[in-house]
């Protein structure tokens, strides 16, 4: 009798390493089993560290019994250029129940779009839910990935992807698929960027932290602190978290880094420079710009820039978005599209443009590039991570290479090809050039502080952390700094799948 009861307990149900079993015998006539089961849920990293320089794509799935349940699926660029999708070879034969995003950045959500090409992997019917600034952001970026002819989906793709958008309300739980209970904490980083508590009905918690930032920014607060979170979000384990920022030495803080920016910019001016900052679309920019407007400097948004600043002041998801203020006199933040870039640059005295794209690859950077690199009154400023052999990479390793007065100065040139045409010319650089970055994301200092404080909560150490969004030396740093605060540390490389 027991046996055969095994045999049907073990075809039915993944048991966990914990299982015990008791066996009872109040009579000699027959047994009574009475069988501790744990039902066990697996989390699939599709996304991960690339090379030995990138931090790659992020994407999981939380998959329990039947139903599975996909975070951010992003597109990374990575040495050279070149770009990376994730892995979804481990749940090709396996369709998703639906998707959550934690924000907009391309590494966050620039795939998307593939997961409902032939054969899709995203049922019919399946929602792609984050707040309504992740979500308008998501669009619009998906739209400009077409215009850029990527090759990664097309125009039905996109299409397909559009009408799935759902907007969700942080703090609020919801059930995307059946049996998985899903809370939205804000997190910093950017407007409307959430980190996901998510709990399966096994009763099991796991944190997806997503991009973090612990301190406040000009257009966001910092995450929402532990000491504010209701006991009911408090996870048994990490299933994600920020890894980008592991390397403090010799690295300002965002108010230190404001404060140089705003510094260095205020000097151009008084010199008669022009000053191009260069900025990711969705944060650096608006940052950016909010810094110089308090500082009463003016400045013009270009490119891409403008739509998000439009969507940040059209959208407040909760109390950690900031009211941005209008564009024109009052604020001295104005858009190029506004006037004409042509009509902008024809104007007399210097100029503060803040523009797309932050590698210094697209966008108009390039004309801005290809027009005032020549011009020693000319600056300019790169604010973005940078990956390596990306343009900015390289003007700012050329620069260092060859001082502006040095005898090898005619070799202070970078080659540039015009996205509207193809074509590449060498471009004396005379211009200024410096990086003053503007990071969003979370010190490694302040993500342990903020998994002790998890852990105090918690009245003990947590399951299990899963090492995510970092480079490989950036984990293997990690491994040894949290030990402290969890039973096991698990690498969350492309492929490897976790019983959660």
């Amino acid at each position: 009798m027991v046996s055969n009861l095994l045999t049907f307990v073990n075809s039915n149900v993944e048991w966990s390493k914990s299982i015990k079993i008791q066996i009872k015998e109040p009579f000699s006539d027959y047994f009574i089993c009475t069988l501790k089961m744990t039902k066990t849920g697996h989390l699939i990293c599709l996304g991960g560290p690339t090379d030995s320089q990138s931090i790659g794509p992020q994407s999981y799935v939380i998959e329990f019994g039947d139903n599975r349940l996909m975070i951010d699926c992003g597109l990374a660029m990575g040495q050279k250029g070149k770009t990376y999708s994730p892995d979804l070879g481990p749940i090709m034969n396996r369709s998703l129940n639906g998707v959550l995003t934690t924000h907009g950045h391309l590494d966050h959500v620039g795939y998307i779009p593939a997961l409902t090409k032939e054969n899709p992997l995203l049922k019919d019917g399946s929602r792609i839910y984050g707040t309504i600034i992740t979500n308008e952001i998501t669009k619009m970026m998906l739209v400009d990935a077409l215009k850029n002819d990527t090759p990664y989906f097309g125009f039905m793709d996109v299409i397909r992807t559009l009408n799935r958008f759902e907007a969700i309300s942080p703090l609020n739980q919801f059930e995307p698929v059946p049996g998985f209970k899903v809370t939205a904490i804000p997190v910093g980083h950017v407007p409307g960027a959430v980190s996901f508590l998510i709990e399966l009905p096994s009763g099991k918690k796991g944190l997806i932290l997503g991009d973090a930032s612990f301190v406040d920014q000009l257009i966001v607060k910092g995450a929402l602190p532990i000491s504010d979170w209701k006991d009911e979000w408090i996870p048994d384990e990490l299933w994600g978290i920020d890894l980008t920022n592991t390397e403090e030495t010799e690295q300002l803080s965002f108010n230190e880094s404001i404060e140089s920016l705003v510094g260095a910019v205020r000097a151009d001016l008084s010199e008669g420079r022009n000053v191009f900052i260069m900025a990711f679309a969705n944060g650096k920019a608006q940052n950016a710009a909010l810094a110089l407007s308090q500082a009463g400097i003016e400045c013009w948004l270009d490119g891409m820039t403008q739509e998000v600043y439009k969507i940040f002041r059209d959208n407040k998801t909760n109390d950690n978005d900031i009211e941005f203020p209008e564009i024109g006199d009052s604020s001295r933040i104005r858009f190029v599209n506004d006037v004409g870039r042509s009509n902008l640059l024809s104007r007399s005295g210097p100029k503060v443009i803040i523009t797309t794209g932050g590698m210094g690859d697209r966008g108009p950077i390039v004309q801005y590039m290809q027009a005032f690199l020549p011009e020693e009154s000319a600056s300019f400023y790169a604010t973005s991570w940078l990956a390596h052999g990306s343009i900015a990479s390289k003007l700012l390793k050329i620069v260092q290479k060859y001082p502006a007065e040095g005898e090898n100065r005619n070799k202070r040139q970078i080659r540039i090809t015009d996205e509207r045409n193809g074509e590449s010319t060498n471009v004396p650089i005379r211009a200024k050039v410096q990086k003053i970055g503007l990071t969003g994301h979370c010190r490694f200092s302040e993500l342990k502080d903020f998994i002790s404080r998890l852990c105090a909560r918690r009245g003990r150490i947590v399951d299990n952390i899963v090492l995510t969004h970092g480079s490989i030396h950036s984990m293997r740093k990690a491994v040894v700094d949290l030990r402290p605060f969890t039973q096991n540390i698990i690498f969350g490389l492309p492929g490897t799948t976790v019983d959660i």
